[in-house]
């Protein structure tokens, strides 16, 4: 990689950098936050708020590298300090060479990513795959719902994409996946759609063409990769124990009629028919209201749980047979 220049206005660029006052200062969670929400949301391994100094870059918050520092001669933002754009984008960091006015890409052989069914990145327990959500089950559960019916319609558009030969959109949606696995918790998926990502911008950038054999599998990979993943977090979610009482902090003191209750299950039915997301807050107010000892308890534990995972057809038939036992 070709040294960076130093820029005209090199002396004011460190008089500024100095006047920030944030060389050598220790690591401030403010600053961790967004290279924490870069990582996740764009999947690289590697975010850095990089300060260039007179021989160094300096990073006040890293996500992915041990190092504190690394000399300026080396350094992808040395290169930032000089563009006249503002941004520099490398694609392809390995196999890019930095000139002053452009980016000249070295020819590689073209091969697309391996479906390899040993690799898994899921977590292996129901704790670690719920951590990132702050061990909310039902929030969870309620994502991985939203992400699944997504996906399949995703997975049309991908195969649909494929047929046509439109590379270009073929990238967007994988990269638009790779963002809602990420966020879902689908670490292996993640992983598989941003190795397609990086090989479908390679196939781009090359100047032998695109074929269709380079990216003709890319559905059935997903698919297969997919399939695995939430087949396994289906199976840590099975090993959760479903609350048998309601929070007692939340519950009412006071008994709640059947009356009362048919009310609030009849405003519940019709969010459930509108597909309106109004049920969770329904179910919520209805927990609370519900006193501990009441003999519906078990039955609207159960109906919230499947709101909670936007499970409608299965909570309106499980208020119907509640709506039974009231009368």
């Amino acid at each position: 990689m070709q040294t960076p220049a130093i820029p005209d206005s090199e002396q004011q660029r460190l008089s500024a950098l100095r006047d920030t006052g944030l060389l050598d200062t220790v690591p401030e969670k403010r600053f961790d936050r967004l290279t924490n929400l870069a990582q996740l949301s764009l999947g690289t391994e590697i975010v850095l708020i990089s300060l260039v100094d007179s021989d160094r870059q300096w990073f006040k918050s890293k996500q992915g590298l041990d190092a504190c520092e690394t000399a300026r001669d080396v350094s992808f933002c040395g290169h930032f300090s000089i563009s006249p754009a503002g941004t520099i984008a490398l694609h392809q960091p390995r196999t890019t060479v930095m000139t002053k006015d452009k980016q000249s890409v070295v020819p590689q052989q073209l091969s697309p990513p391996c479906n390899d069914q040993s690799v898994s990145l899921t977590p292996n327990t129901l704790a670690q795959l719920l951590a990132p959500f702050a061990g909310k089950q039902a929030f969870y559960r309620r994502l991985i719902a939203i992400f699944e019916t997504n996906l399949c319609q995703q997975l049309s558009t991908i195969e649909s994409l494929i047929a046509q030969q439109d590379i270009t959109a073929l990238l967007k949606l994988v990269h638009t996946l790779k963002g809602t696995s990420g966020t879902a918790g689908l670490p292996t998926l993640h992983h598989t759609l941003r190795a397609w990502e990086q090989f479908l911008t390679q196939c781009m950038q090359t100047e032998a063409g695109v074929e269709l054999t380079h990216y003709a599998e890319l559905g059935t990979h997903i698919s297969d990769v997919a399939e695995r993943e939430l087949k396994a977090i289906h199976a840590l979610l099975a090993t959760a124990t479903l609350d048998t009482a309601i929070d007692t902090a939340t519950q009412g003191t006071d008994a709640i009629t059947a009356a009362q209750i048919t009310a609030e299950l009849a405003t519940l039915k019709q969010a459930l028919l509108d597909g309106n997301l109004n049920a969770v807050e329904c179910c919520q107010a209805l927990q609370a209201k519900l006193a501990k000892d009441s003999p519906f308890a078990a039955d609207i534990i159960a109906l919230c749980h499947s709101v909670d995972e936007l499970d409608f057809d299965s909570a309106l038939s499980q208020l119907a047979v509640l709506s039974v036992k009231l009368k």
